[in-house]
């Protein structure tokens, strides 16, 4: 092998690592990126279905609760409470750009609440 064939055999073995190194990382920051909006359209669902578990307490504890809007350490709550007997919940989480919708139908019959159907609203 000649004096300059070297050098330029290891600024190409470089080169090529540099590259693969970067394609590495910004798979990974993708990655990372992508992770990270599952968690916080997870978060959001979950945060709307706990708006309405609290409208179903808050509808066995009073019959005329027609729903509120909730701030919490992660987003917001909007509760709607609609209909007289079914009645319709609709509890509306939203964090950054997320938003997602729980709706619950509840028959308040005989002074006993019984979920009827419990869904998601895309």
């Amino acid at each position: 092998m000649k004096k300059g064939q070297t050098i330029i055999l290891l600024l190409f073995f470089v080169f090529i690592a540099i590259i693969i190194t970067t394609a590495a990382i910004i798979t990974m920051s993708v990655n990372i990126r992508a992770t990270d909006k599952v968690q916080q359209g997870t978060s959001t669902y979950d945060l709307a279905e706990s708006g309405a578990e609290n409208a179903i307490i808050k509808l066995l504890r009073d019959n005329n609760y027609s729903g509120e809007t909730m701030n919490v350490t992660q987003g917001s709550i909007r509760i709607s409470v609609s209909g007289t007997n079914p009645k319709l919940i609709r509890s509306t989480a939203e964090i950054g750009n997320f938003i997602r919708t729980i709706e619950v139908t509840v028959d308040t019959s005989n002074n006993v609440l019984t979920v009827l159907s419990w869904k998601e609203n895309i």
